[in-house]
C-alpha cells in the first residue's frame, strides 16, 4: 500500500491522471477489504516495495530495475532485496493506463501500479528547404514537407513525412499569403506561405516534324506544344502556324525556328535536306596533259553545288570519269559525274618526244652516297604545238631501289614519269642517265673518295694571334686556330700546331721589339699572320697594371685597407702576366681629410693605376646620387598627363654614390613627375624629382585609338563533351582585352565577329582536341575533352563565384575566393587555396589576373591590391 501511494504523489501524473488514481486507489482499497475475508489463493506472503520503484513509463518503454522489496523478519526489522527485472510480472507498456505489475521474491510478494503514458513531442522544426514558400492555387499540398521532431523523452525523429491531416489552416481554393500550422504528437510549428495562381513557366514542341526537302513549307501534322507550369504540372496545346517564327526551308543543314505561345518562347530544331544541283571542276586538280597509255591521278577536286545554293569541295576518282583514255594523241573531253549531276573535264594525249635535256643536278657527290634527289628533265616533244615540259628527278611519288651491276651497285630512282640510274660506287667523272619513255638524258656527276674528300680544301684563314715572343724563343702558337675551307665537308676550325708555322726571326733587335711576319700552310692552303719578338729587358718590363678590390667609398677620417685587394701585373705586352697582393703595391695619393673626389696612384715596377675614390662627409652621406624605378611600364594613352601614371612603382634611391639606399612609392611627397601631356604616340620621357635630384624616365604612349583596339583574347574555360556529340560551347567565354591591359570584357563564343574553327570536333577521340577561336584579328586556342559515355562526373569548366572577395592589401593572404565547379550532372563550390593560384602575389600593388586550376581545368580570375 505504500508503495501505491507513493506512485499515486509522482510528480509526472496531471490532474486527471490523480483523479484516475484516487479512483483506482479506492478501487484497491475495497479489493484488499474483499481480500482479506478471503482465503489466498497462493501461499505466498505479501511484502512492500518503497518508494525508489520506478512506476512512470512511456508507451514502449522497456522495465528499469529500481527500488527494493521490504521482506519482514519479525518485529520491527525488515531486509531490503533489490528489485531485478527475473522478479517482475505482468509488466507491460505496449499501450498507455494504469497496469499492476507483480514483484516475487522468495516466498514473498509485492503488487505495484504502474502507469504508462502516450509518448508525446515536445518540439518540431519544419526541416530546411522542404517547405516551399510559394504553394499553387488548387493544388494539394506538397508531400516532399518533413519535419524534425524532439520527443518528450529527448529522443529526435527525423524526416518525418507531413501528411495533410497534420496541416492546419491551408487552403489552397483562397489566393495570397496564409499562416499554416503542422502539428505532430501534441507539437505544433507555424509557418508562412504564399498561394498565387500556376502559371505557365516553359513551352516544348512535341510530335514535330524534324526533317524537309529544300522549299518544303512547315508541316505541323500531329505536332503540338508540351506546356510546363511553375508548379511543373504539364499539359498540351495545338501547335499552329501562327505559333511558328522563323521557320525556313531555303538553305540545307540545321536550323532553329523559334515557337511562341502564352508569352513564352521555345527552339523548334529541324533539318532541311538539300540535292546536287551543279557540278564544276576544280582547275589545276587534275593534269591537262598525259602521255599514252598515263592512269588517272586521284588529285581531282570539284565544287557541287545544290538547290539551296550552298556548295562543297569534293574528292573524285576514277569512277567519276567513265568515258576517260589515254589511249590515242590529241585533244579529249568527258563528262565527270558526281551525284547524279555532270561536269566536263578536257585535257591532252601528248605525241612522241623529240629530245631531253638535262638540269640542276648536283655535280659533286661523296662515294657511295645516295641521291640527293636534286635536278629535273626538260622534255621537247616532237609537235610544234606543245611547249616543253619540265620533269623533277624527284617528287612524293617517288621510289628508290638498289640494283648490282658490272660496274657496282646502281641507285633506281622512279617518278612514275622519269627513271633515274644513278651511280657513286666508283669515284672520278661518272655518267649517269635519266630515262623518259623511249628517250634518255645524260648528265656528269663527279665522284669524290674520303681521301680527297679529307684533303681538298678551298683555303684556310688565321683566326687569333700568335702570343709575344722573347728573341731566340721559338714561335708559340698556344691559342691560335686555323679556320679551313673544305671543298666537301664543312667549315672547321683547328688548333695550330708549329709544323704548320715558318717564320723568319731576327739575330738582334734595335729597338724594344719588332713585328715578324708568319706563314700558316695546311693542305696546299696559305694565310699570314705576325708574331711580336721582344728583347729580353722589355719582356721583363712592367707594361700594364690593373688594381681590383678597393674600395672608392669613406669617411672623412677613414684608413685604407688593401686586405681584400689584388693587382693584375702584365709584362712586355702580354708576354707574361702575374697577380700580386695590392698592399706589395706603392700606394699615394690616399687622404680622407677632408671630402670629396680623389685619385688613388698605385705602382709597380714601370706600371701605374690610377684610381678615382671619393670621401663622404655627414651631408654627402644623405644626398641623392641616383634613383631607378622598378618595372616602370604604366599604360598611357595620346592625350594622357603625368597624373595619368599609378603612384603605387616602388623607387629606390642611391644615397652617397652607394653609400647606402633608400625604398619609398612614388605617391611619396618628396616624389615630383613632371612631363606631357602626350600628344603623340611612342617613346616619351618624364621628368622624375626627388629631394633635388633628377632622373629621366621612359614611357610608351599608344595611340588614343587603341583603347577600344583588341590587343589580345584568351577562352576562359575549358569544356567537356562525350565523344560523339558536339560540346557545348554556350557558357564559354571569350576574355577580350582591349589597349594592351586597358580594359577586358567577357564575351559568349555566339558574339557577332567571333568564329570557332569546329572542323577538329569532327571524330574526334577521347581525349584533348584544341580548336582555334578567332575575333579582331587575334587568335587563341580552346580545348575540349572529349569523354566516353555521358560525362556526368567530369568537371566541364570552372567559375569564380560573383561574390568572391577582389581586392586585397599589400602583403595579405588568400582568402575569400570561390570556385564554382561545373559538372554535367550539376555544380559544387569550394573555397580557393594557395596550391590552386601559384601565381597570386599581393606583393605589389596595381591590378593582377591569374589563373586559379583546379581537376586540370583553369579559369582567370583578375583582383587588385592596394
Amino acid at each position: 500500500m505504500k508503495s501505491f501511494l507513493g506512485a499515486v504523489r509522482n510528480k509526472g501524473i496531471g490532474a486527471c491522471g490523480r483523479a484516475l488514481v484516487v479512483l483506482a486507489t479506492l478501487l484497491l482499497v475495497a479489493l484488499l477489504v474483499f481480500s482479506c475475508t478471503q482465503q489466498p489463493t497462493d501461499s505466498l506472503k505479501y511484502a512492500e516495495v518503497s518508494d525508489g520503484f520506478k512506476t512512470d513509463y512511456l508507451v514502449g518503454d522497456s522495465f528499469v530495475a529500481s527500488g527494493e522489496i521490504r521482506i519482514p523478519l519479525g518485529g520491527d526489522s525488515y531486509e531490503d532485496v533489490p528489485i531485478t527485472a527475473e522478479m517482475i510480472s505482468g509488466f507491460d507498456t505496449s499501450s498507455a493506463g494504469d497496469i499492476l505489475v507483480t514483484v516475487r521474491y522468495g516466498d514473498y510478494k509485492a503488487t505495484v501500479s504502474v502507469h504508462v503514458s502516450e509518448r508525446r513531442a515536445t518540439s518540431l522544426e519544419i526541416d530546411e528547404g522542404t517547405l516551399p514558400t510559394v504553394l499553387y492555387y488548387k493544388n494539394p499540398f506538397p508531400t516532399t514537407v518533413t519535419i524534425t521532431v524532439t520527443m518528450s523523452d529527448g529522443s529526435v525523429r527525423e524526416h518525418v513525412p507531413v501528411t495533410s491531416q497534420m496541416v492546419g489552416g491551408f487552403n489552397p481554393s483562397v489566393l495570397g499569403d496564409q499562416t499554416i500550422s503542422i502539428s505532430y504528437l501534441g507539437a505544433s510549428q507555424y509557418a508562412s506561405v504564399l498561394v498565387k495562381e500556376d502559371v505557365r513557366a516553359s513551352i516544348a514542341p512535341d510530335g514535330v516534324k524534324t526533317e524537309y526537302g529544300v522549299g518544303d513549307p512547315l508541316d505541323l501534322t500531329d505536332a503540338r506544344i508540351l506546356v510546363t507550369y511553375e508548379s511543373g504540372k504539364t499539359n498540351y496545346a495545338t501547335m499552329l502556324p501562327n505559333n511558328v517564327s522563323d521557320f525556313s526551308t531555303a538553305i540545307g543543314g540545321d536550323h532553329v525556328a523559334k515557337v511562341s505561345y502564352g508569352g513564352l518562347e521555345c527552339e523548334y530544331r529541324y533539318f532541311v535536306r538539300k540535292s546536287a544541283k551543279e557540278f564544276a571542276l576544280t582547275a589545276n586538280t587534275l593534269p591537262a596533259i598525259y602521255e599514252k597509255g598515263d592512269l588517272l591521278p586521284d588529285t581531282g577536286k570539284g565544287i557541287l553545288t545544290y538547290d539551296d545554293g550552298s556548295w562543297e569541295t569534293v574528292s573524285l576518282n576514277s569512277e567519276n570519269f567513265p568515258d576517260f583514255s589515254t589511249a590515242t594523241a590529241g585533244e579529249k573531253r568527258v563528262e565527270v559525274v558526281v551525284s547524279g549531276v555532270t561536269g566536263i573535264y578536257s585535257y591532252t594525249v601528248l605525241p612522241g618526244v623529240y629530245r631531253v635535256a638535262i638540269s640542276g643536278f648536283t655535280e659533286n657527290v661523296r662515294q657511295n652516297s645516295e641521291f640527293d634527289g636534286l635536278g629535273e628533265m626538260v622534255v621537247v616533244y616532237e609537235d610544234e604545238g606543245f611547249l616543253p615540259e619540265t620533269l623533277p628527278f624527284f617528287g612524293e611519288d617517288a621510289t628508290r631501289t638498289v640494283v648490282s651491276g658490272e660496274n657496282g651497285d646502281v641507285q633506281v630512282v622512279s617518278t612514275g614519269r622519269l627513271r633515274i640510274e644513278y651511280r657513286t660506287s666508283v669515284a672520278g667523272d661518272i655518267v649517269q642517265k635519266a630515262y623518259f619513255r623511249n628517250s634518255v638524258g645524260e648528265f656528269t656527276v663527279h665522284v669524290y673518295d674520303e681521301a680527297e674528300r679529307a684533303t681538298a680544301v678551298n683555303g684556310i684563314t688565321i683566326a687569333g694571334t700568335f702570343s709575344p715572343i722573347r728573341l731566340g724563343d721559338a714561335i708559340d702558337v698556344t691559342g691560335v686556330q686555323v679556320g679551313i675551307d673544305y671543298k666537301y665537308l664543312d667549315y672547321a676550325v683547328v688548333d695550330c700546331v708549329p709544323a704548320w708555322v715558318s717564320a723568319v726571326l731576327p739575330e738582334s733587335l734595335e729597338g724594344d721589339y719588332a713585328d715578324i711576319p708568319v706563314l700558316v700552310s695546311y693542305l696546299g692552303a696559305e694565310a699570314q699572320s705576325s708574331v711580336r719578338v721582344l728583347s729580353a729587358e722589355y719582356a721583363a718590363k712592367v707594361t700594364a697594371l690593373n688594381v681590383i678590390g678597393v674600395p672608392v667609398l669613406y669617411s672623412i677620417g677613414d684608413e685604407i685597407s688593401l686586405d681584400s685587394a689584388s693587382a693584375y701585373v702584365e709584362y712586355g705586352g702580354g708576354y707574361a702576366s702575374n697577380t700580386v697582393a695590392a698592399r706589395d703595391l706603392e700606394v699615394s695619393g690616399f687622404d680622407t681629410s677632408a671630402a670629396g673626389e680623389k685619385t688613388l696612384t698605385f705602382t709597380y715596377g714601370d706600371g701605374v693605376y690610377e684610381l678615382t675614390y671619393r670621401v663622404l662627409d655627414e651631408a654627402d652621406k644623405v644626398l641623392v646620387t641616383d634613383a631607378s624605378v622598378a618595372g616602370f611600364t604604366p599604360l598611357l594613352f595620346v592625350g594622357d598627363t603625368v597624373e595619368s601614371i599609378p603612384r603605387t612603382y616602388e623607387l629606390t634611391l642611391i644615397l652617397g654614390y652607394g653609400y647606402r639606399s633608400e625604398t619609398l612609392s612614388l605617391a611619396d611627397e618628396s616624389v615630383t613627375l613632371s612631363g606631357g601631356p602626350f600628344a603623340e604616340g611612342g617613346m616619351q620621357e618624364v621628368l622624375l624629382t626627388c629631394r633635388g635630384f633628377e632622373k629621366t624616365l621612359r614611357v610608351m604612349v599608344y595611340p588614343a585609338s587603341d583603347k577600344t583596339l583588341v590587343t589580345a583574347i584568351a577562352v576562359n574555360d575549358d569544356v567537356t563533351a562525350s565523344v560523339g556529340t558536339l560540346p557545348d560551347l554556350s557558357q564559354v567565354r571569350l576574355v577580350v582585352e582591349y589597349g594592351h591591359g586597358y580594359s577586358r570584357e567577357l564575351l559568349p563564343l555566339e558574339t557577332t565577329g567571333v568564329t570557332v574553327d569546329r572542323e577538329p570536333f569532327n571524330g574526334a577521340q577521347v581525349g584533348l582536341v584544341r580548336t582555334t577561336v578567332t575575333y579582331e584579328g587575334c587568335t587563341c586556342g580552346l580545348f575540349v575533352n572529349f569523354v566516353s559515355g555521358d560525362g556526368g562526373n567530369v568537371l566541364q569548366r570552372l567559375e569564380t563565384s560573383a561574390d568572391s572577395k577582389a581586392s586585397f592589401t599589400i602583403g595579405e593572404e588568400l582568402n575569400g575566393v570561390e570556385l564554382i565547379l561545373h559538372y554535367k550532372s550539376g555544380t559544387e563550390r569550394l573555397a580557393v587555396t594557395a596550391e590552386m593560384v601559384p601565381d597570386f602575389d599581393t606583393e605589389t600593388a596595381g591590378e593582377h589576373t591569374v589563373t586559379v586550376s583546379y581537376g586540370g581545368k583553369g579559369v582567370l580570375f583578375t583582383y587588385t591590391v592596394a
